[in-house]
């Protein structure tokens, strides 16, 4: 809104809040405890509650000198390093909890990896694990197959 001599009308602004509101009627909550964290670090340093997961971080009001403070309190929070420029490429909840699982999974050792894998082996009945393995032996035939052919 602008007033008469043509400049921003500061007092006719939505706050925050309701700029959020009216701008994001799509609204989706955090779906899992690390997207409920980055929308927490979001709203306590934007002030603008809720955080969607598709909100995007400068839209809502974020700034260089803001991004600063969020990358950092993600690498406390998530023990990961996050990039400024991750974060202008990728500015909503839902895209850093993405990137952070990828880069958890890139830091991850072969220790943690292995009992990753055998922990989701464990949930597996019998049958799907057979099946898993027949399916295993067809994808290197086909590769063989393929390599001398």
């Amino acid at each position: 809104p602008l007033s008469l001599s043509g400049k921003v009308d500061k007092k006719r602004l939505p706050t925050p809040e309701r700029r959020n509101e009216i701008e994001n009627t799509n609204y989706l909550a955090p779906r899992n405890e690390q997207e409920e964290v980055l929308a927490g670090i979001c709203s306590d340093l934007l002030g603008v509650k809720p955080v969607g997961v598709n909100d995007n971080f400068f839209e809502l009001g974020g700034h260089s000198l803001l991004a600063t403070q969020f990358v950092s309190r993600i690498r406390e929070q998530f023990k990961v390093e996050i990039s400024l420029r991750m974060l202008f490429e990728t500015p909503t909840v839902a895209g850093l909890s993405n990137e952070i699982d990828k880069l958890k999974t890139q830091n991850e050792t072969d220790a943690e990896r292995i009992t990753r894998l055998l922990s989701k082996i464990d949930q597996l009945s019998h049958e799907e694990i057979v099946a898993l393995i027949a399916e295993k032996k067809a994808l290197n035939a086909r590769k063989q197959e393929n390599h001398d052919g």
